[in-house]
């Protein structure tokens, strides 16, 4: 290494890499995931080594004094505490070939809690055929050999002793082989935590970054504190009450809004470790008076119910700042119009973290004081809308609709008792299989497409959906109004016409999908103040309609930008764009000099932007947008009619009927683009299980 360099190239051996790992020196970093290849893979790469092909290098870590204790206690490795004296050594990269190799090396058995352990001295090395496999039950000892085998000392020359001379030579070479086996390992030392954390990301862009809840934990960890046991404990607790376990993500989306105001990567990356510890008690309580109360008053039964994750982040900050106090019958008010116009207009759908700390500030603070709030959130949502929507679609309307239904506590068909929804229910609501009211075969006897609609569905039990799979809506509907004296109120908790002149008797299923989508809908108009439709607002207000556009078009650029080039975004900007906002921001100046000397940040720059620059934005930035907006050319046809629509209105300019429809086409495409649903709910386990993934 030459002085002053902060990396060296080692050229280093397999049973070296395995002496230091069985020493303690070599560690798996908190960041990094759990995760082991499956044993046929494991042995792929024991036949990749044996043929002497490259596996690629490993990247190390010698860590400051300061991030000794940084590494994840993976107890089935069974690793011991390294000496105080001893470096350790985080694997940024090569962490699963590394830990793979080792468990086999060892013959040790790994589950990471999921399930039943695998036995990883089921790989071995076939003498006759020179090939590595995996076996379930070994009959011939002197033939199949464990690789463990080959790097025990005490054990191998016992093995050897019974060998015929033929393979005695095969069982030395294999050992000769695998033992010293050349590897490539580049360590990196003196550089602080984030770089490290930098590095990592930089070098796994072909495998799975980082969440940014992993940066967070890195940046905050101690000794005394380390966030992602806190969010396990308080994961247990709720998957205890049967909500199940939140994103962790949620978490520290609440905890930067406490502290920093906003939830913006760039603010959850500033938090610190002292900031974690005298928020947490006050955090962990919130989550949890917040889950009783969505439960309780929202129909939120359990986490998958939640339209938006962010959603639980955004009530918690309302009981934190409310000091362990309840909600004030102003402030459930609020929230009650606020969560039901959030989810039907899919509000946290785009710019998720910008838009968080924007509502926090323009209407959580306010809530929390006292004043009047102006809920500017328009529900743009139509009956047709909800009537086209699946049972497994990931929508946060979809989810919406299921906590409505259980709001309206669904009673049982037969004989009006309530239908109990717990985890077990309400977890099985994502299957297509159950809780049809128009059973399946039913449908598909009748050749009727769409069976799988989110209006078909129902919380109905295991019990009732396993008797009515096969018969007709008109015959067990028929059978149950004779036996239960409240069948009415049933249908109704259902939200179910049972009307005498109603579908259901009819076996009528698309005039039922209709129906049904009428009373949900107009539930949906009670719960949100009333459904406000983008065309009947074009007709009242169309100058609202197209300031609130250009308003979400800014929160949606700044995000996108801000996620991909990060705050420095400006850069990105085309340069005739730059040079024209800077004119524009001078000529503020000019009116109102007392502004000078004011920073300018890069989210009000965009307010100095007209329609058109919007879209050269996006076209100049095309590979952050291509997912969303599809075509260029037809993002720069909607984005013209937009500005000869809005120019007709605010130069008071007459508009001819083509002007007029393009113009309602284009607000309803753009809107519906930076609307569209961006987030992903999936949670990502400890462990990665697919074998497919990439290597971090």
């Amino acid at each position: 290494m030459q002085e002053g360099s902060k990396i060296e190239v080692k050229h280093s051996n397999l049973n070296d890499v395995i002496y230091e790992m069985n020493k303690g020196i070599l560690r798996i970093p908190r960041f990094q995931r759990d995760y082991v290849w499956e044993r046929t893979r494991v042995a792929k790469l024991f036949d990749s080594i044996y043929r002497e092909f490259p596996i690629g290098s490993f990247f190390l870590w010698i860590t400051p004094q300061q991030f000794r204790k940084l590494y994840k206690d993976v107890k089935e490795l069974n690793l011991p505490e390294p000496d105080d004296y001893q470096p350790i050594k985080m694997i940024l990269d090569g962490q699963q070939r590394i830990t793979s190799l080792y468990v086999a090396a060892k013959g040790l058995e790994l589950s990471f809690g999921k399930g039943k352990p695998k036995d990883y001295k089921k790989i071995c090395f076939d003498l006759d055929k020179e090939e590595f496999l995996v076996v379930k039950r070994n009959e011939d000892k002197e033939r199949i050999i464990s690789v463990w085998r080959f790097f025990d000392a005490d054990d191998k020359d016992e093995v050897y002793d019974n060998l015929s001379p033929e393979r005695r030579k095969i069982f030395k070479k294999c050992q000769r082989i695998l033992t010293n086996y050349p590897m490539s390992v580049v360590e990196v030392k003196d550089v602080h935590l984030e770089e490290a954390i930098r590095i990592f990301e930089r070098i796994n862009q072909g495998g799975k970054r980082l969440g940014l809840f992993d940066l967070v934990v890195a940046n905050t960890w101690s000794n005394d504190f380390d966030l992602k046991d806190k969010v396990k404990e308080l994961n247990n607790k709720l998957e205890d009450k049967g909500f199940g376990r939140i994103s962790e993500e949620v978490v520290a989306q609440l905890l930067s809004l406490l502290i920093k105001g906003q939830a913006t990567r760039a603010f959850q990356f500033q938090l610190t470790n002292e900031e974690l510890i005298n928020n947490w008690s006050i955090a962990e309580q919130a989550i949890e008076s917040t889950i009783d109360y969505l439960r309780n008053n929202f129909g939120v039964k359990i986490y998958e119910f939640i339209p938006y994750p962010s959603m639980i982040a955004m009530v918690s900050y309302l009981f934190a700042k409310n000091n362990g106090h309840s909600l004030t019958p102003t402030q459930s008010e609020f929230i009650k119009k606020w969560f039901w116009r959030s989810a039907f207009s899919q509000r946290y759908s785009a710019s998720t973290l910008t838009v968080m700390g924007n509502d926090v500030h323009e209407y959580f603070d306010k809530a929390l004081s006292g004043e009047s709030i102006k809920l500017n959130i328009p529900v743009n949502l139509a009956q047709e809308d909800i009537e086209r929507i699946l049972i497994y679609t990931r929508s946060a309307v979809k989810n919406a609709i299921f906590c409505l239904l259980a709001l309206s506590s669904p009673r049982h068909f037969k004989d009006n008792s309530a239908v109990i929804l717990d985890h077990t229910l309400c977890s099985e609501f994502n299957n297509h299989e159950k809780h049809h009211i128009f059973p399946k075969s039913f449908l598909s006897k009748n050749h009727i497409k769409r069976k799988h609609l989110l209006l078909n569905f129902a919380f109905i039990p295991g019990e009732l959906n396993r008797e009515i799979k096969k018969e007709s809506p008109s015959d067990y509907f028929s059978r149950y109004k004779e036996t239960n004296k409240k069948f009415s109120e049933t249908m109704e908790s259902h939200l179910i016409n049972g009307n005498t002149d109603a579908a259901i008797w009819k076996n009528d299923y698309d005039q039922f999908i209709k129906e049904r989508g009428f009373l949900i809908f107009e539930s949906i108009k009670g719960l949100t103040g009333g459904v406000s439709e983008l065309e009947s607002q074009m007709k009242t207000n169309p100058l609202e309609v197209l300031e609130n556009l250009e308003k979400e078009i800014r929160i949606y650029l700044n995000g996108k930008l801000s996620l991909s080039f990060g705050d420095d975004y400006w850069k990105k900007i085309p340069g005739d764009i730059q040079e024209r906002t800077k004119e524009r921001i001078a000529e503020l100046y000019k009116k109102h000099p007392y502004e000078q000397g004011k920073e300018i940040k890069n989210s009000e720059r965009l307010n100095f932007c007209d329609v058109m620059d919007y879209n050269q934005i996006i076209q100049a930035n095309w590979d952050i947008f291509n997912n969303d907006f599809g075509s260029k050319l037809e993002t720069q046809k909607h984005f013209l009619n937009l500005k000869e629509y809005r120019n007709s209105f605010m130069h008071v300019r007459p508009m001819n009927s083509i002007v007029k429809k393009q113009g309602e086409a284009s607000v309803e495409w753009i809107s519906r683009i930076i609307g569209i649903e961006l987030e992903n709910d999936v949670l990502e386990t400890e462990i990665e299980e697919d074998n497919n993934e990439s290597e971090e």
